[in-house]
């Protein structure tokens, strides 16, 4: 086999081969023989064929214990799902013909570097009818017809995903057909879109990836509130408008979260500013790539979606911006009017509940840890009780997007003093969260509603909310450590608070 990534699955082409027969035979398509002649490794597989294919794959699956999924019955697509192959879990798609014969199914693919295929039984033999290999050899970018692009808008953004993940430049042609076609995305269904947008946000050089989209229109399309920033100006300390700040955080939002979870090369932590946080925060490596490596939603990573609310953290800025008589610029609770604002564009782009929660958090808390930052020393622990007491784990998230705002607001104008006190503050937050858990932000109950009830004739409702609350906060605090001083501290709370309303806060 020509491919070296390729002959681990040597067993599979023998086994369609065998179902097959070599009068009719399948091709390896697409994105597996993209990567192989990069010597990438192969992660999925697609093959193609002409007649249905649900009989085949539903025999392969079977032969090798495999789940079989028919995706379109009509137009012939099935998946198979190989758990535990090879130590994981492989995707296998089949599918009939997008045409005639095999060369009108590559002349219909999106881009001539996608329209390579090798024949399963045969595989030393290259087909190749668009020139996709030679031009994947000249890094060149080319849509394999002149209507590829109208055919499927939303191969414009998967073309500026590829370009940028590949470090190809795109044919000018085929650039021009992207912006004829970018008017087509509002007739792609939101769920296309938003999976699209996210394989973009995914990978690196998303502010590459938006200057593009914006060159040819697409933002208006998928996130027009973040198209939205554009000139609205901003004071010192910020260097930037909005839409560059935001640009700019993405960017050294990407560059933090590679340094920290250890993806970045030991050049790139020279940087003082870097380093800094880097020496401070390293001993969190390892609880940093755990916590990221949960996700809401298994088809979304966790690094994608606090991108997309790095994205939308100052989108309601152009709303709350207010100019003072001295020409101050001020855009007073932005961050809460912004977790509306990116809730709504959540739902428009189907995002899940958990992702609409984590995204409202994440962008009303993103000032939390700069206003932190403004008291002379570190937070104390009723602070930052009340910090993980709001946010949960997204605190950790809100922290990382804080210190990634700090750099992208001054730039290299930001003081080290200044920068070093908030990455100080956003340690004494980790420090915390995973090193003092259940003593600071979530410490055991010493009392219950019903022992209070009984023990003080408190009736259930806001104030019994209240009081346990206050209980809690002051164990945070070391203030109540016992049953007996758990007791104390509520017959003293009781007796300042007796005279309150329910509906007040204690």
């Amino acid at each position: 086999m020509p491919f070296q990534s390729l002959s681990a699955f040597t067993d599979l082409f023998t086994l369609l081969t065998s179902l097959t027969g070599e009068q009719e035979p399948c091709f390896l398509v697409g994105g597996a023989v993209r990567d192989a002649l990069l010597g990438k490794p192969v992660h999925d597989l697609d093959f193609v064929r002409a007649g249905n294919v649900m009989s085949l794959a539903r025999r392969f699956a079977d032969q090798l214990k495999g789940m079989f999924y028919p995706l379109d019955s009509e137009r012939g697509t099935a998946r198979v799902i190989l758990p535990g192959y090879h130590g994981d879990n492989l995707v296998i798609d089949f599918a009939t013909f997008r045409g005639e014969t095999l060369e009108q199914d590559l002349s219909n693919r999106d881009f001539t570097i996608n329209a390579i295929a090798l024949d399963a039984s045969s595989t030393d033999t290259v087909i190749d009818p668009l020139n996709g290999a030679q031009n994947l050899k000249d890094k060149l970018l080319r849509a394999c017809s002149e209507s590829s692009m109208r055919d499927d808008p939303l191969r414009v953004m998967r073309g500026v995903r590829m370009a940028l993940n590949f470090g190809l430049r795109i044919d000018p042609l085929t650039w021009q057909q992207m912006g004829e076609a970018a008017g087509g995305l509002n007739h792609v269904s939101a769920e296309r879109r938003r999976d699209e947008f996210f394989r973009i946000l995914e990978g690196g050089r998303v502010s590459t990836a938006l200057r593009l989209l914006d060159r040819i229109n697409v933002l208006d399309e998928v996130i027009p509130e973040v198209k939205a920033l554009q000139g609205v100006g901003q004071s010192a300390p910020h260097i930037y408008d909005v839409w560059g700040h935001t640009l700019a955080l993405v960017d050294a939002l990407e560059t933090l979260y590679d340094c920290l979870l250890g993806q970045r090369s030991d050049e790139d932590q020279l940087n003082l500013t870097l380093g800094y946080a880097v020496v401070q925060l390293g001993r969190f490596q390892t609880k940093l790539i755990d916590h990221f490596a949960k996700f809401l939603n298994p088809q979304r990573p966790a690094k994608a979606l606090l991108k997309f609310a790095a994205l939308y953290h100052d989108c309601a800025k152009p709303q709350a911006r207010s100019v003072e008589e001295d020409g101050k610029v001020h855009f007073y609770q932005h961050e809460q009017y912004g977790a509306k604002v990116a809730a709504d564009r959540g739902r428009k782009l189907a995002l899940s509940s958990d992702e609409i929660t984590y995204l409202g958090e994440v962008i009303s808390g993103h000032m939390r840890p700069h206003f932190m930052a403004k008291e002379d020393g570190l937070p104390g622990k009723r602070a930052i009780y009340r910090y993980f007491r709001d946010y949960g784990s997204t605190g950790v998230d809100i922290g990382m997007l804080a210190l990634a705002d700090r750099i992208a607001t001054e730039g290299a104008q930001l003081s080290q003093t200044r920068w070093q006190h908030e990455v100080d503050v956003v340690r004494a937050l980790f420090e915390n969260y995973w090193d003092e858990h259940d003593c600071v932000v979530q410490p055991a109950a010493l009392v219950n509603g019903q022992k209070l009830m009984a023990e003080f004739g408190v009736e259930a409702g806001p104030r019994l909310g209240r009081l346990l609350e206050a209980i809690r906060e002051a164990q945070a605090c070391g203030e109540v450590s016992t049953w007996d001083n758990a007791l104390d501290f509520a017959r003293n709370w009781l007796s300042k608070e007796g005279d309150r309303d329910d509906g007040k806060t204690g």
